[in-house]
């Protein structure tokens, strides 16, 4: 209608109902890291999920990693969804690094319910594979290296070393085990050089004492240093000095144990002497 020179344009409008089931775009894998320790390893998503619980029966408990992830050593690790979380997975496992790939599973999981109706949410898509790389955690545990031995000892008697109260290695095997000796006296660089080279030969494994023949040394003053790096990349060392004298008739004796320990007032304090 128009009266005078006011007129009214019509016009058409559209209304779109659409399936909230058709919009809600599915999760994908968004990090993975390592816990600061190194037990654990985290898998974030980048929105909340069904934690997959349309096609993994023990999604709620602990189940084989391989239902959901693909990861080095995958089938044989445990995963849980992190308490109160849906979209971060926690992984026991002691076999992939940092740099290692972890993927999704297609078709195993789906964006979280945000709505009344179960029969919509059935509908919504499955996500497909994606990937991310492991990074390290941002504040990883350093390692704690312990290296005793007795303050001197004769000629006529091996150098014994104790490197077993170290750790900081996240449970798996040392990275990085590296020996070195040096001398004071530049005299006994070559007999230090030699002592370096058998240690690394021999003692890549720390889990028991370790001993110098007397045949590889002579009298002198010696450093015995001990670096140890875990699979989160980090190194921290420790030295032992040792002099050689050429009196063989005093005895040798050694606290066994940290050079340092912090206890509390209840607990017991055990010395033990070797010699």
């Amino acid at each position: 209608n128009s009266t005078g020179s006011d007129y009214f344009t019509p016009s058409t409008n559209y209304l779109v109902i659409q399936s909230t089931s058709s919009f809600v775009t599915p999760p994908t894998l968004s990090s993975a890291s390592f816990s600061d320790d190194g037990s654990k390893l985290y898998i974030y998503f980048n929105s909340p999920t069904d934690q997959s619980a349309t096609t993994i029966s023990d999604y709620s408990s602990s189940f084989l990693c391989s239902k959901l992830l693909v990861f080095r050593g995958s089938n044989s690790s445990y995963c849980s969804w992190l308490a109160g979380s849906t979209s971060i997975v926690q992984a026991i496992t002691v076999t992939p690094v940092v740099g290692n790939s972890v993927a999704l599973v297609a078709n195993t999981t789906k964006a979280q319910c945000q709505i009344s109706s179960t029969t919509t949410c059935k509908k919504y898509a499955y996500a497909p594979s994606s990937s991310v790389t492991i990074t390290a955690p941002s504040n990883p545990i350093l390692p704690t290296v312990s290296l005793t031995s007795a303050s001197s000892i004769g000629t006529c008697v091996d150098m014994v070393l104790d490197p077993t109260n170290s750790y900081g290695n996240a449970g798996r095997a040392w990275s990085k085990v590296t020996w070195s000796v040096s001398s004071t006296s530049s005299a006994k660089a070559g007999t230090a050089s030699n002592m370096t080279t058998y240690l690394n030969k021999k003692f890549n494994d720390i889990s028991s004492t370790v001993t110098i023949p007397k045949s590889k040394f002579q009298q002198g003053a010696y450093t015995v240093t001990l670096a140890l790096t875990n699979f989160l990349g980090k190194t921290s060392f420790a030295s032992a000095a040792v002099t050689v004298s050429s009196n063989n008739e005093q005895p040798t004796a050694v606290i066994n144990g940290a050079s340092s320990l912090s206890i509390t007032r209840p607990q017991q304090l055990r010395v033990q002497v070797t010699g």
